[in-house]
């Protein structure tokens, strides 16, 4: 009876899902961290010495990328995730096309709600290379774009795409980077947005292996040839 249970039990508690947990407990301790200090207006000790340094690095050709870049999180994350569900839907894959959207536009707003919460002005460093409005904490580009990026890049390595994907793994951080490099945003604030991208994230992958059909990635043209 008791090598049943102890046999039923391993097969709940998987080392998968002990790293899924212990990984969402990380994250949450450390938006949570960043949360509070932000909260009681603390502030940290690191966010204008890190800013500086992102700073020093300005050159005129490497604005022009990092203003490109930071489009990316902003309207070109949103003409990414229409353009992704697109593509997910001739694939005949409607549920992760849905998954897709409907990540972004619950982030979006999600994003939107907290800056309104912790109404943390943005930062006064330096005179900043983009225009923004609103509060600062966390950066809404680079949630968007770590989730958005993020899932794309899951669903392309699934595509046996693995330039591409992982191309898209690092783009939501060099997002976040591009933020405090045109003085929009904090570094705590890219930080912050980066741990809540991954907590988004994490239940949208555990349903995209448990919940959603299998995806379907691209036949080999070679094995194709050889059947025919």
């Amino acid at each position: 009876m008791m090598r049943r249970i102890g046999r039923e039990l391993r097969g709940l508690v998987r080392p998968r899902h002990f790293v899924q947990l212990s990984a969402l407990a990380v994250f949450a301790a450390l938006f949570l961290e960043l949360a509070e200090d932000v909260w009681i207006q603390e502030g940290f000790a690191w966010d204008v010495p890190v800013a500086l340094a992102i700073h020093r690095l300005q050159r005129p050709w490497l604005d022009e990328a990092m203003q490109a870049i930071t489009w990316t999180g902003g309207y070109g994350a949103l003409l990414g995730t229409l353009v992704g569900g697109l593509w997910l839907l001739r694939r005949l894959m409607p549920e992760r096309a849905l998954l897709l959207l409907g990540s972004y536009t619950a982030a979006s707003v999600f994003t939107l709600g907290l800056k309104q919460v912790f109404q943390r002005p943005r930062p006064a460093l330096f005179p900043p290379l983009v225009a923004a409005r609103g509060y600062s904490f966390p950066s809404g580009h680079t949630f968007a774009g770590l989730m958005l990026y993020g899932m794309l890049a899951v669903y392309l390595w699934q595509d046996r795409r693995r330039g591409p994907a992982l191309l898209m793994a690092i783009w939501g951080p060099l997002i976040g980077f591009s933020r405090i490099y045109l003085g929009v945003h904090y570094p705590s604030d890219v930080l912050a947005s980066l741990t809540a991208g991954v907590l988004w994230m994490l239940p949208g992958l555990a349903l995209m292996g448990r919940g959603l059909p299998p995806f379907k990635p691209r036949e080999d043209p070679t094995a194709a040839s050889f059947r025919r």
